[in-house]
């Protein structure tokens, strides 16, 4: 099961370079795409063991799911909406640093969208603010879950 993992965790690796690429680059020139990938490419984590290696999963799935939200949110496209929630929740479970991190933040910034946007009716946002939260949630219910079965608490994470 730890190979599985292993193999789990360096599968992030060439995607989440793509990713952060074409993210940069979308909005500003390639050369800056470059350096973005080159810093993070200089980030400690790549010399720790791969078992701490997780917080690399979580800046995988935290980006995608910032990017997919953002992107769902400029072109109103519920499809890209509902895999933004499906990566925070994954963000959430994978460590709690993505509750940090992932959830609070697009709670947040998808707030400040309700307050803000006047193109769309106030309850088609809140709409998607319930459902954001809940799909998140239901991503992480499974950690949840074995969290309180092997520890009898489901917020004390259990690395067994």
């Amino acid at each position: 099961m730890i190979r599985l993992s292993k193999v789990f965790l360096y599968c992030h690796f060439i995607p989440f370079l793509i990713l952060l690429w074409s993210t940069v680059k979308r909005f500003g020139r390639e050369e800056w795409g470059l350096f973005a990938v080159a810093v993070y490419l200089c980030c400690l984590h790549f010399r720790l063991p791969v078992m701490a290696n997780v917080q690399r999963a979580v800046y995988f799935h935290v980006f995608l799911s910032y990017v997919l939200l953002w992107e769902a949110l400029e072109t109103r496209r519920w499809d890209l909406f509902i895999l933004s929630s499906l990566f925070c929740g994954m963000a959430m479970g994978t460590k709690f640093n993505g509750l940090l991190f992932g959830y609070i933040p697009q709670w947040i910034l998808l707030g400040g969208w309700i307050l803000y946007d006047g193109k769309t009716r106030l309850f088609e946002n809140g709409l998607k603010w319930i459902t954001h939260s809940v799909i998140a949630w239901l991503m992480m219910s499974p950690w949840l879950i074995k969290s309180l079965i092997l520890t009898g608490n489901p917020f004390v994470p259990h690395d067994g």
